[in-house]
């Protein structure tokens, strides 16, 4: 029975501070971050300004929370469905694509670091490299299986995934400069074709 009550606790505790984050992304991203106060998030919440104390520190500590969250579904979008079965190249392909299409969808993260970039703190930098070295992890496990079985060329796979994450972060988080004739969607398939291209043997 003590059982049940703690995890029921725990789950109105994950559920809270899960309302918490939800009531201040809708913020951020309507009226951006600078604008958007403690007690607005309390409000759009449901709850009292103590209560979110009671849970973070600040926008701060609230925004640190929104890009691990967003972090962690850029992960779980990217990693989601991958077909043991398909070669490294079909892999890593599905892989980004997936992700371009996340962040297409939901353009949170670089909304709000676009009209407030004064969010990046070294806090915010530190979760983001997290992310990025577990999404070098799994490239530089792909590639490693495509090396060995003779897919991909010989090379250093942990270099090579460095490369491959930099490259895609280039072409994904930095301001989409329009070339005439060319999709947003275009571009993304063109990174997947000159990435294959530098792995073949």
């Amino acid at each position: 029975m003590s059982e049940q009550v703690n995890a029921d606790g725990l789950d109105r505790e994950v559920q809270r501070r899960s309302d918490i984050l939800e009531a201040a992304r809708g913020l951020f991203r309507r009226y951006g971050y600078r604008k958007t106060t403690m007690d607005d998030i309390a409000r759009a919440a449901g709850i009292t300004k103590p209560t979110i104390y009671s849970y973070f520190k600040g926008k701060k500590d609230i925004i640190a929370g929104l890009v691990e969250w967003e972090g962690a579904q850029v992960l779980k979008t990217g990693l989601a469905g991958q077909d043991e079965n398909a070669s490294a190249e079909e892999q890593l392909a599905g892989m980004f694509l997936a992700v371009d299409r996340f962040l297409e969808e939901d353009t949170f993260l670089q909304g709000i670091a676009s009209r407030d970039p004064d969010i990046i703190t070294p806090e915010v930098i530190n979760i983001a490299f997290g992310f990025e070295r577990r999404i070098m992890e799994a490239v530089e496990r792909i590639l490693a299986k495509g090396i060995a079985e003779g897919t991909i060329r010989k090379t250093d796979p942990r270099l090579l995934s460095y490369a491959i994450v930099r490259l895609h972060e280039a072409f994904t988080f930095t301001a989409f400069l329009e070339l005439d004739g060319y999709s947003k969607e275009r571009v993304n398939e063109f990174f997947v074709e000159m990435m294959a291209a530098t792995m073949r043997p």
